[in-house]
């Protein structure tokens, strides 16, 4: 589970009664993440509080009388989903720095550069390496998140290709730089939180970390996976995830994707791993590296961003009022 996602193991905890998590026959509640979308498990009733769409078509009830949107993440998400402006809050993420446990630390007191990637960079990447190379603290998006929330609050600054970990550092009041690793990562996302703190979103993008890795970069536009914009505003963002979701609505779209995405995945690999490539493979590479840690010592040389406070109040304000509609909402199932 990745960084983002594990919020949602112990935070609502803190914020909903305790018998709210008792188990309730068919209700589900939808929190922080991406999961506005057809993947849904099958509930009689839903309750969405700070959640966002990104990835693909809504889910074929929304809009039925089982769903009740308290709120969403942002005002692209609000659109999509056809919702009054004022459902647009915030990540309930946002929500961590009202905890006493997670106050903002003096700036004198913290210290260190924290690089966190997306879970997917992984894969096909040793950003671990690259981060050492450059004297920057690689931040495993895996660990546990309460661990990461306070190695989070006790840097001078973060640098994020996992969303959340600008969206959490930007709570705790961190200031945090908007980096890409990959064209995996989402603008519609980004934008759709960073417009609701008035934050432009403007990222430097990080090279590949291997010939590998930038060969399916490159090939993510074959079967969908391409959600990095060139031009980064609410209206490309848009049109883009509309785009996406008529496409992946057609009959035949789940044996293309699953076929193509296995090949551009796949074949790239088995002809790297020849034996024959494996001097260039490994000069690439080590090349590669050396551009990447240089590049992250350059985005650590940034100042960073920052949500204006009185903003980033009122959204932790906004989303602690809708928490009593989502306490009404639980005593009526």
């Amino acid at each position: 589970m990745n960084f983002g996602d594990d919020l949602n193991r112990w935070m609502w905890e803190r914020f909903l009664p305790k018998d709210f998590w008792d188990e309730r026959d068919g209700c589900l509640f939808l929190g922080i993440g991406t999961v506005l979308g057809s993947g849904l498990p099958v509930a009689d009733r839903y309750i969405v509080f700070s959640s966002g769409v990104g990835y693909g078509p809504l889910p074929p009830t929304f809009g039925s009388p089982a769903w009740h949107v308290v709120c969403v993440r942002g005002p692209l998400t609000a659109k999509v989903l056809g919702l009054p402006a004022e459902k647009a809050v915030c990540d309930g993420a946002v929500l961590l720095s009202t905890l006493p446990e997670l106050q903002p630390i003096p700036e004198a007191e913290r210290k260190g550069v924290l690089f966190m990637p997306h879970f997917e960079a992984l894969e096909s990447g040793d950003w671990r390496e690259a981060c050492r190379r450059a004297g920057v603290e690689f931040l495993d998006p895996h660990l546990p998140s309460e661990e990461t929330c306070q190695r989070i609050r006790g840097a001078k600054l973060v640098l994020a290709d996992a969303m959340h970990a600008a969206i959490v550092a930007d709570a705790l009041r961190v200031p945090w730089v908007p980096l890409i690793t990959s064209n995996r990562i989402n603008t519609f996302k980004w934008l759709d939180w960073s417009l609701s703190l008035g934050i432009r979103y403007r990222p430097l993008q990080l090279p590949s970390l291997s010939l590998l890795e930038a060969i399916r970069n490159a090939g993510l536009v074959l079967h969908g996976g391409r959600h990095g914009l060139p031009e980064r505003t609410e209206a490309a963002a848009l049109k883009h995830f509309q785009a996406a979701a008529r496409i992946q609505e057609r009959p035949w779209w789940k044996s293309y994707r699953r076929n193509v995405r296995r090949l551009a995945y796949f074949a790239p690999a088995r002809v790297l791993g020849n034996k024959a490539f494996a001097p260039v493979v490994r000069a690439g590479t080590e090349r590669r590296l050396d551009l990447a840690a240089e590049a992250l010592r350059e985005a650590a040389r940034l100042p960073g961003y920052l949500s204006e406070e009185n903003i980033l109040r009122g959204k932790a304000a906004g989303l602690q009022e809708r928490l009593e509609q989502v306490r009404k909402l639980a005593r009526r199932s």
